[in-house]
């Protein structure tokens, strides 16, 4: 069968019962612990001989092998002649990036949108907030000029360098007063989710999907969430079924 594969999670516990698959309740074992679930290992070295077990199934498939053992919960069964060399970045970076605009932050037409990061996630979430839920204005944020240009051919309507030293401030320009409704961070860096949150208008409502690691803090102004009705949220694979995933008839990924 051709497949294209994604997260591994339980399918047992609330939130994979639910239709939250990417908050399931092994997520981090199943994806980052190097083992299965019960801790043995997926592959070895030599036949039969467990001690010579390898950190395998990252992120539930280790799939730049060119063989790899699954669970099921990863595997998603698509046509026969499927390209799956264009498809298979709709295991990770396409739903994360699109299912923040879609699922996490619901973001609304005519609204505003900045987008920290434009490498494929960033690029994912401009065209899911301009092209699909119709946002008025779409901000993409990044340190190279290049990928700032191409998130404008891909929808998004201004550029800001984020090398600037003035970041929020060109911002909150675009989207007077205060700053603009919806706001995604995929890049991960405590920094600039510091500015993310900061350039968050009224009722502001952001999210992060960049994995800076285990221990990161960022630290927020809370007199600014008390006063503004400010949101921030974590965002795991967009909220995303990757099952769904490019069905004609659901909007949700």
């Amino acid at each position: 069968d051709s497949v294209l594969l994604s997260f591994s999670h339980c399918e047992r516990c609330p939130p994979c019962i639910t239709g939250h698959p990417a908050y399931c309740h092994s997520f981090n074992d199943r994806n980052f612990g190097g083992s299965r679930a019960d801790g043995t290992p997926a592959m070895l070295l030599e036949p039969n001989d467990p001690s010579t077990g390898i950190f395998s199934t990252f992120f539930g498939q280790s799939s730049f092998a060119r063989h790899t053992l699954v669970h099921r919960s990863s595997v998603v069964k698509v046509p026969q002649g499927t390209d799956l060399a264009l498809y298979a970045p709709m295991g990770c970076g396409m739903q994360t990036g699109a299912g923040a605009v879609l699922n996490a932050l619901d973001v609304k037409p005519g609204s505003s949108v900045a987008v920290f990061g434009v490498g494929s996630v960033g690029m994912a979430a401009v065209m899911a907030a301009a092209k699909i839920r119709g946002a008025r204005t779409v901000i993409a944020i990044d340190l190279q000029d290049s990928r700032l240009e191409l998130a404008k051919k891909l929808g998004a309507t201004h550029g800001v360098n984020g090398g600037a030293k003035d970041v929020v401030e060109q911002i909150r320009k675009i989207c007077p007063p205060v700053g603009v409704d919806y706001a995604v961070d995929c890049t991960g860096v405590p920094a600039v989710i510091r500015t993310m949150i900061d350039c968050l208008g009224t009722k502001g409502r952001a999210a992060t999907v960049g994995a800076p690691g285990f221990g990161k803090c960022v630290s927020v102004d809370v007199m600014e969430h008390l006063t503004y009705g400010k949101e921030y949220v974590g965002c795991c694979e967009g909220d995303s079924l990757p099952s769904e995933v490019g069905s004609p008839t659901q909007e949700r990924l």
